[in-house]
């Protein structure tokens, strides 16, 4: 099937960080997060209260992200002038996959879990103690910190009983809080990074599982929120005028090989 994509005719320079915006003028179209009506500001400050007892070199933040073919697509793209940009492909969704990841200050643990399909409780479980711990007591800090978001997979007791067991503590997220898990950034790199190539690279690999964990590693996922982790210690937060410069940029990054991923 063809299918027409949006034609991108300027792109602005590299953001080599992200930037505040404070102000804006009157003719700039500016985007919003959307933030849940259940979320509890006396929950999100008692987090980042308690957070603060912490170094940010003892936090571990973790979480999964879902992956199908679908997401290698391009919404944007260069054509020549006067013409649409338009790729041939099936419209098909394909298989979904998942990964889970935990990341501290220095990026990315050797443990990043990737399946077909979804993570249930079981497998949640299975990667803590096959993957995760022996990563995490590599680093020999006693003890680490893992946060995580209250989803059902990270809510069971046997979550708990494993990280208390391994002498390691538990903390878990305010509800409906994402900016405060410096890990989301990574999955929206990754994201970006693999609609980028995904078009020139699919057909090097047997399959999309092989070529999402090859993007894990050549996309240099992590290594940029480590800017944001480097405030740990004070409640991390991204803040919304950030990630809304930083969405910006990774669309224009996804078509525009010129450009390059803020990294350290």
């Amino acid at each position: 099937m063809s299918e027409p994509l949006q034609n991108t005719s300027s792109l602005t320079p590299a953001i080599p960080r992200l930037i505040k915006r404070r102000n804006a003028t009157s003719d700039e179209k500016i985007s919003r997060m959307r933030i849940s009506l259940n979320r509890s500001q006396a929950l999100r400050d008692a987090y980042t209260e308690d957070i603060q007892q912490f170094a940010a070199e003892d936090l571990i933040f973790l979480d999964e992200s879902i992956f199908n073919e679908k997401t290698g697509w391009r919404q944007h793209a260069y054509s020549a002038v006067g013409e649409d940009a338009e790729i041939e492909d099936s419209i098909n969704r394909g298989s979904t996959w998942s990964i889970c990841a935990a990341m501290t200050l220095d990026g990315y643990l050797p443990c990043t879990g990737v399946k077909k399909g979804y993570f249930s409780a079981e497998n949640f479980a299975e990667w803590l103690t096959d993957k995760l711990l022996p990563a995490v007591n590599a680093l020999q800090r006693y003890p680490m910190v893992i946060i995580l978001d209250n989803v059902a997979i990270h809510t069971q007791e046997q979550v708990h009983q494993i990280i208390e067991e391994a002498g390691h503590i538990i903390r878990y997220l305010p509800p409906y809080s994402p900016d405060f898990n410096p890990i989301e950034l990574t999955f929206l790199v990754l994201k970006a990074w693999m609609k980028r190539n995904w078009i020139f690279l699919r057909m090097t690999f047997a399959n999309y599982g092989d070529f999402l964990t090859y993007s894990i590693g050549a996309s240099g996922c992590d290594r940029f929120a480590r800017k944001q982790f480097k405030h740990a210690a004070n409640g991390v937060y991204i803040e919304e005028e950030e990630l809304i410069q930083f969405k910006q940029f990774l669309d224009r990054y996804e078509v525009d090989n010129t450009l390059d991923l803020p990294l350290d």
